[in-house]
C-alpha cells in the first residue's frame, strides 16, 4: 500500500521521463582514468530476474546521490566535488560503451557500479536504500524541483537534466539554463556581471533557501553569484556536462549548488513496473 501510494505521488510529479536517451557525442573517458569494473555482458536474465536488477538499479541511483550526501557530511566539500566527478565519469564510460555496443547490460548496471566505488572510496558512506525509502525520496526531491521551476517561471515542459538556475544575490537577477552546453558558462558569466532576469522578492527568497534544502549540496565560496544546477547521478547530459564543462564551471568565482532532480533514475522504475 506505502508503495502504490507514494507511486500515485511520482506519476503526478515526475514532470519528466525520459524513455528513449540520446548519448550524447563525447570523447570517451580513458580506462586508465576510472579502471572501469568489469561487468558481465553475456547473461540474459529472466523476466523476473530482470524487474529485480531494475528495482536494484533505481534503488542504487538513489542511493548515489545519498552517498554524495553522505559524503559532503561525513567527509568533505573537497571530497563530495571529487565524488561527483568520478561518479560522472563512470557514468559516461558506461553509456558510451552501451552507445557504441547496443548491449543493454552496460546500460543497466552503471548506477550499481557508481554505488560500488562510491562504497569501496568512502567506507562510512557505504549505504543501501530500501524500495520504500528510494521512492520517498524521489517523490520529496521531485516536488521541491516541481514548486522552484513554478515559482521561477520555468515552463514544465521545458525540464530536465541538467538544469541551471543563475542568480546574483547582489543584483537581484537570475537566469535559466537547460541541458549540457556551454550556454551554462556564459549565462554564468552574464549573471556575475549584473545580466539576466530581475528576481521578485519572493523568487530571491526562494532561491536563497535552496541552500538548506535537504536534497541539496552546497558549495560556498562567498561569491555573490550562485550556479544551481539539477542533477541525477545516473543522467547521462549532466555526466556529458561535467566531463567536458565541470572543471570550467567550477574554476568560476560562484557558489556551487547541486539540487537533487531524480529524471532518468525513474527510468529504471517505470521500467520494473511495466514487467
Amino acid at each position: 500500500m506505502v508503495i502504490a501510494a507514494i507511486a500515485a505521488v511520482l506519476v503526478v510529479a515526475a514532470v519528466v521521463l525520459v524513455v528513449t536517451i540520446k548519448r550524447p557525442a563525447v570523447p570517451v573517458p580513458s580506462t586508465s582514468t576510472i579502471s572501469p569494473p568489469p561487468i558481465s555482458t553475456t547473461s540474459t536474465p529472466s523476466k523476473s530476474n530482470a524487474t529485480q536488477l531494475l528495482l536494484d538499479e533505481f534503488n542504487y541511483g538513489v542511493s548515489d546521490w545519498n552517498q554524495w550526501a553522505c559524503i559532503y557530511h561525513n567527509y568533505s566539500a573537497a571530497d563530495a566535488l571529487s565524488a561527483i566527478n568520478q561518479s560522472y565519469v563512470i557514468n559516461l564510460y558506461y553509456n558510451i560503451q552501451y552507445e557504441n555496443t547496443k548491449n543493454i547490460t552496460y546500460e543497466l548496471a552503471y548506477p550499481g557500479l557508481i554505488h560500488g566505488y562510491l562504497t569501496a572510496k568512502y567506507p562510512q558512506c557505504s549505504l543501501s536504500l530500501s524500495l520504500n525509502e528510494s521512492l520517498h525520496e524521489v517523490s520529496g526531491a521531485l516536488s521541491e524541483i516541481n514548486k522552484t521551476a513554478s515559482a521561477l517561471g520555468i515552463p514544465s515542459n521545458e525540464l530536465g537534466t541538467p538544469l541551471f538556475v543563475i542568480f546574483n544575490n547582489s543584483t537581484g537577477t537570475f537566469t535559466y539554463v537547460i541541458g549540457a552546453t556551454p550556454n551554462a558558462i556564459n549565462s554564468t558569466l552574464n549573471v556575475l556581471h549584473g545580466g539576466g532576469t530581475k528576481a521578485s522578492a519572493a523568487q530571491l527568497s526562494l532561491l536563497r533557501g535552496l541552500a538548506r534544502s535537504e536534497y541539496s549540496l552546497y558549495f560556498s565560496r562567498g561569491s555573490n553569484t550562485t550556479v544551481i544546477e539539477m542533477l541525477d547521478p545516473v543522467c547521462p547530459f549532466c555526466a556529458a556536462f561535467y566531463y567536458q564543462y565541470g572543471g570550467e564551471m567550477e574554476s568560476l568565482p560562484v557558489n556551487l549548488l547541486f539540487l537533487y532532480f531524480p529524471t532518468h533514475v525513474m527510468d529504471y522504475y517505470y521500467s520494473a513496473l511495466q514487467g
